[in-house]
């Protein structure tokens, strides 16, 4: 098939889209994630977190007994102008906090749906916050952005022997390499805007994503994110 066209009839030097090495295309940018701020929120797919272990899909438990939820996918709800779905893959650990008796990150979001819910075991909480889910509920969180650079961090822990044998100032190290967090921290362009493409230490661009960096337990809804 042949384009219906006739260059002769079109203007000869215009340059401005030239192309002299297929190497210095300019290509497009990644869809920024949201700007940072609060907002209401609902989960839309999240599951327990797995891992492959002799062929198998299992659970992964923190200290060998705290599952882990993880969550996927999000949707803002308000402000209503900003609703969109957002792709996270968080993870919210049922693992006791060691400076907050009987609260983890997962009882915190299940609060920050609802301060009135009770759970009588950790098997259970997941249970309420499943249903808490189910019927619709909503809860409010600050998002911001977040680019990681895991196959480095994993080479990074096989070169090194493994967890146990990495020192605490290794550890350290690769830990605060690994990842970008937050708008701030992320490249400009000579606008001075955020490029949403962080170059991790393996050399890869990375794209932002958003993570939730607070839930709202108070009951009391935040000042919400305005444009």
């Amino acid at each position: 098939m042949a384009f219906d066209m006739d260059l002769t009839r079109l203007p000869e030097g215009l340059t401005e889209v030239a192309l002299a090495s297929s190497d210095s295309y300019q290509e497009a940018l990644p869809p920024a994630p949201p700007e940072p701020g609060n907002y209401m929120l609902r989960i839309l797919a999240a599951g327990l977190q797995m891992k492959t272990k002799d062929g198998q899909q299992v659970e992964v438990l923190d200290d060998e007994k705290y599952a882990q939820l993880k969550i996927d996918a999000i949707e803002i709800v308000q402000p209503e102008e900003l609703q969109r779905k957002l792709y996270i893959f968080q993870k919210f650990p049922s693992k006791p906090l060691k400076n907050r008796k009987g609260a983890s990150k997962l009882t915190d979001l299940i609060r920050a749906h609802d301060q009135s819910l009770t759970w009588t075991d950790n098997t259970d909480a997941f249970r309420v916050l499943d249903q808490t889910v189910e019927r619709g509920g909503t809860f409010y969180g600050y998002i911001d952005w977040v680019a990681k650079d895991g196959p480095w961090l994993s080479q990074e822990i096989q070169r090194l022997g493994g967890m146990p044998n990495i020192d605490d100032k290794e550890r350290d190290r690769i830990f605060s390499a690994w990842i970008c967090t937050g708008k701030d921290n992320f490249p400009v362009d000579d606008h001075g805007n955020a490029i949403p493409v962080w170059e991790g230490p393996s050399g890869e661009k990375i794209e932002a994503r958003c993570q939730i960096t607070k839930v709202y337990t108070t009951g009391a809804a935040p000042r919400l994110y305005t444009s």
